[in-house]
């Protein structure tokens, strides 16, 4: 099977192109008093938009990042920025942000420029053996920031205050998306029967989620992973956009989504490198966890986002296919 994961799905929003102008004054707010001498946007990534930008007489080129969702994201990002760090979690340093959008009218961000490609990039070109140790460096980093905890489960609100879980959240919005009928148009009937009968079987597991208080990165995918493809060592980690506090069995199932493609390494590095208690079912429960991202991507416009759907209930499919 050729190795494709998402380098086919649509971005969720259009790119924030600025001119140099903008991005020098961006800078100059910053407090950098060099001129900007280039600037080009990085078109990997779904969502944000992301420029390299380079200054007069400095070595290193810049990370410029400008957010296209909610102020919080860029807030939560610079405050979780030092925990990490202290992780020894690979997070490029953040040099300035202002999510207050105190002198234009979006959120963002100037970070330190990391060397490496994107993980995804690297990873259509690469051998069985390259794969595996790509995967164990990535459940390692996982290693080190699921040992940061909080005092409970949930979302983060301005200032990493944590907003608790309401008890049975999970389960409920299951309900809502398997209540959504493009859902079931998609599945068919055969698999949307499956579908309800393994969320029913797994309820249980549920409990997990809102009651595990674990820091979550909630986007741990392989395009969030910045590499060196000669040494397959992982040079980064990006986009704590989505974190919350909750079960690191979630991340590990984002890990594993696309591990029909990738192999049985994949699977293999959670279990020999994975430093979390693993109980016997923890693959189902990972697979379960990654089901509500699946279908919460499957109600999106079938125009609009073609490709995110058909790919999205295909992977659907394959995981009823693995456990029904």
């Amino acid at each position: 099977m050729k190795i494709k994961l998402d380098t086919h799905w649509e971005r969720r929003t259009k790119h924030s192109f600025l001119t140099q102008e903008e991005i020098q004054n961006l800078f100059k707010i910053a407090g950098f008093k060099k001129t900007v001498f280039s600037s080009e946007v990085i078109t990997n990534g779904l969502a944000n938009t992301n420029y390299k930008v380079v200054l007069e007489n400095f070595a290193k080129p810049f990370f410029l990042r400008i957010w296209t969702r909610d102020s919080n994201a860029c807030q939560k990002e610079f405050l979780l920025n030092e925990k990490l760090a202290k992780f020894k979690v690979p997070v490029p340093k953040i040099y300035f942000t202002d999510w207050g959008k105190s002198k234009v009218d979006f959120c963002w961000g100037i970070y330190e420029w990391v060397e490496g490609v994107q993980m995804t990039q690297a990873l259509l070109n690469s051998t069985e053996k390259q794969i595996e140790k790509y995967f164990q460096e990535a459940v390692k980093i996982h290693n080190s920031f699921s040992k940061i905890t909080f005092e409970k489960s949930g979302f983060f609100n301005n200032g990493l205050e944590i907003i608790p879980f309401e008890k049975g959240f999970a389960l409920e919005f299951f309900g809502e998306l398997l209540g959504n009928p493009q859902i079931r148009n998609l599945l068919g009937k055969a698999d949307f029967e499956k579908l309800v009968k393994f969320i029913e079987e797994n309820r249980s597991k549920f409990s997990k989620l809102e009651t595990e208080n674990h820091l979550i990165h909630a986007d741990f995918k392989s395009s969030n992973f910045l590499v060196n493809p000669k040494t397959q060592e992982i040079t980064g980690l990006v986009d704590w956009e989505f974190a919350f506090c909750s079960s690191p069995i979630f991340d590990l199932g984002m890990l594993l989504r696309f591990e029909n493609e990738l192999g049985s390494s994949v699977k293999k590095s959670v279990e020999n490198f994975s430093e979390l208690d693993l109980e016997e079912d923890w693959y189902e429960t990972a697979k379960l966890f990654d089901l509500m991202n699946l279908l919460d991507f499957m109600t999106r416009d079938l125009v609009e986002f073609k490709n995110v759907v058909e790919h999205c209930t295909e992977l659907v499919k394959v995981t009823l296919k693995r456990f029904s």
